[in-house]
């Protein structure tokens, strides 16, 4: 039998009323990758993102960007990870890969493959202002649905 993503959808959307899951639906993605060797590129890069909410593990401490203009204090130390919504729309991520390098990606969602996409949300800690939210993209390889990425894409507002 060949799975395609109009099956997968047509048969998840059954399942996810069901269930009330969230949404699925067809979507493109481009995922645009630099490695970085320093800690001053890493903040240049950030700073061409423009970065409107996110989060960040610094090696002394965790860290949320609740606004487009904050970032953490200079003794947070080492930049490990983080995860971020960008002003334009896009999101992008980095993780320290040791020595003194980062891998930075940026995720444009409307652009790239053919993939699936659907919302999710993570239980938010350390002050987070509510879930964090997130879309996972799903490419059709093998003849099957396999996560291709997840991008942070805001904060939801605490419920009051």
């Amino acid at each position: 039998m060949n799975i395609t993503p109009d099956r997968v959808l047509t048969a998840y959307a059954a399942v996810a009323r069901e269930l009330d899951l969230p949404d699925l639906e067809a979507a493109q993605l481009a995922i645009e990758r630099e490695d970085l060797s320093s800690p001053e590129a890493l903040a240049a890069w950030l700073d061409r993102m423009s970065p409107r909410s996110g989060w960040m593990v610094c090696q002394s401490s965790h860290w949320l960007m609740l606004g487009p203009d904050e970032r953490p204090d200079a003794d947070a130390g080492t930049w490990i990870e983080g995860e971020f919504q960008c002003e334009d729309g896009s999101a992008a991520s980095f993780s320290h890969l040791g020595g003194g390098c980062w891998r930075a990606l940026r995720f444009v969602e409307g652009e790239g493959e053919d993939c699936l996409v659907g919302r999710f949300m993570v239980r938010g800690t350390r002050g987070a202002p509510g879930r964090l939210l997130y879309r996972r993209y799903w490419n059709m390889e093998g003849g099957a649905p396999r996560v291709r990425a997840c991008t942070f894409r805001g904060f939801e507002e605490a419920r009051k």
